[in-house]
C-alpha cells in the first residue's frame, strides 16, 4: 500500500488547514500567556505596593485599567480579533474537554486495531515507540535474515504504520472544529526520524533518507484521513462509548463486532 500510493504522497503536502491550525495554536497560547502574565503581575503589585513598598499602586492599577479597556474596545469596536485570540488561548490553557480527548483516543485506538499494532490500548510517545520498535523488530527477524538490509526494510514497514497511527489523532481533532489543542502534528515526523535514523546507519541524515522520511510522512497523513473517512461510523460510536465510561476491553470488543458485522 505504501509503494502504491508513494507517487501521490510525494505530490501532497501537509494540508493548509493543518498548518493554519498549528499556527493559530502558537499565536493563541502566546497572547494568552502574555495577557495572563501582565494581569497576574499587576494584580500582585496591587497588594505588594501598599503592604511592602508603602506606596500607592498607581502603576499596576493603570496597567489593569489599560488592559481591561483595551480588551473591551477590541471586543465591541474593533472586530474582537485580539479578544478572540486571547480567549482562545485561555481555553487551551484551561482546557477540560472530555469529548475532544475521547475523539482523539478513539481514533488512535481504531487505527491501532486496524494496523495490528501491539500497543493497542496505549499511546506511547515517539521516544517510547523507538525503544519499543527496536525490540519488536529484532524479535521478529530470524538470525539468518538479521542483516542490515532486512532490518531496514522491517523498520520502514513498521515506522510507516506508527506514523499513520500518530497522524490519526490530529486528523480526528481537526475534524471537530478546525482547532488543534491536544494533538501534536510533529509526532509522525518525530516517529519516522527516530526509527529510520536508528535503522539507517551513518547515512540516516543524508538526502536519500530525508526524502524517504518525508514521503512516508505524507503517506501517513493521507492514509489517516482515509482510514477515518472509511470507518467514521465506528469512530463516532467508539467515541460515545468512551464518553460513557466503557473500559478498554469493551472498546476493543465494540471494534471487533463492528468489523465482523461489516464483513458479513
Amino acid at each position: 500500500a505504501l509503494e502504491a500510493s508513494g507517487t501521490a504522497a510525494e505530490r501532497i503536502q501537509l494540508p493548509a488547514v493543518m498548518r493554519a491550525a498549528d499556527a493559530d495554536r502558537a499565536k493563541e497560547l502566546g497572547f494568552a500567556l502574555t495577557f495572563t502574565g501582565i494581569a497576574v503581575v499587576s494584580a500582585s503589585l496591587e497588594f505588594i505596593d501598599p503592604l511592602v513598598l508603602h506606596t500607592e499602586p498607581t502603576l499596576p492599577t493603570t496597567m489593569l485599567v489599560v488592559l481591561g479597556a483595551g480588551l473591551l474596545l477590541d471586543r465591541f469596536a474593533l472586530g474582537a480579533n485580539l479578544f478572540s485570540v486571547i480567549t482562545g488561548g485561555l481555553r487551551r490553557l484551561l482546557r477540560d474537554d472530555p469529548t475532544r480527548e475521547c475523539t482523539i483516543e478513539a481514533a488512535q485506538l481504531l487505527a491501532a486495531y486496524r494496523l495490528r499494532l501491539p500497543f493497542l490500548c496505549f499511546r506511547p510517545s515517539p521516544a517510547q515507540l523507538a525503544v519499543f520498535h527496536l525490540k519488536l523488530v529484532e524479535s521478529q527477524l530470524s538470525p539468518i535474515y538479521s542483516d542490515d538490509e532486512n532490518l531496514s526494510k522491517s523498520s520502514e514497514w513498521w515506522a510507516a504504520r506508527y506514523a499513520l497511527w500518530a497522524a490519526t489523532g490530529a486528523v480526528a481533532e481537526l475534524a471537530i472544529d478546525g482547532r488543534l489543542i491536544e494533538s501534536d502534528t510533529r509526532a509522525p515526523g518525530q516517529v519516522l526520524r527516530r526509527i529510520l535514523n536508528s535503522s539507517g546507519g551513518d547515512d540516516a541524515d543524508k538526502g536519500l533518507f530525508r526524502r524517504r522520511r518525508e514521503q512516508v510522512e505524507m503517506w501517513a497523513w493521507e492514509e489517516a484521513q482515509r482510514l477515518l473517512d472509511d470507518h467514521r461510523a465506528i469512530h463516532e460510536t467508539l467515541t460515545e462509548r468512551m464518553l460513557s465510561g466503557a473500559s478498554a476491553g469493551e472498546c476493543v470488543v465494540l471494534i471487533e463486532n463492528a468489523f465482523a458485522s461489516k464483513s458479513r
